[in-house]
């Protein structure tokens, strides 16, 4: 079986092949972020701007064997924008929401690569 690590700040369910549900997936006590700063900027048209400097993907732990890691959609473009593929990070998709608006659970998992 494998072992999934959520890394994003919320918990996760997923929707398996048969229409059940996964229990929730609690996330792990530190989850994976990109480091950023802001900058200032000249305004545009008076509007106030700011430069986000990103400096990479931090909180996410080295592979381990029959381990994956669920990410944000942030994390996994920065990883992609840096270059670094991993096998064992995935993005949940398909997300359905509940009567309130919030995600109630994830159809699937999915990679991002490059072509």
């Amino acid at each position: 079986m494998t072992n999934i690590i959520n890394l994003t700040p919320h918990s996760v369910r997923f929707q398996r092949a048969d229409g059940t549900l996964t229990d929730p997936i609690p996330p792990a006590p530190q989850p994976a972020w990109v480091a950023s700063r802001d900058e200032e900027h000249a305004p545009i048209s008076g509007i106030p701007v700011r430069r986000q400097v990103r400096s990479g993907v931090t909180g996410l732990p080295a592979p381990k064997p029959n381990t994956i890691y669920v990410v944000s959609s942030v994390v996994a473009t920065a990883l992609l924008e840096e270059g670094t593929h991993r096998n064992d990070v995935y993005v949940p998709v398909g997300i359905v929401r509940d009567e309130n608006g919030q995600p109630a659970y994830a159809r699937g998992l999915a990679q991002l690569v490059r072509e």
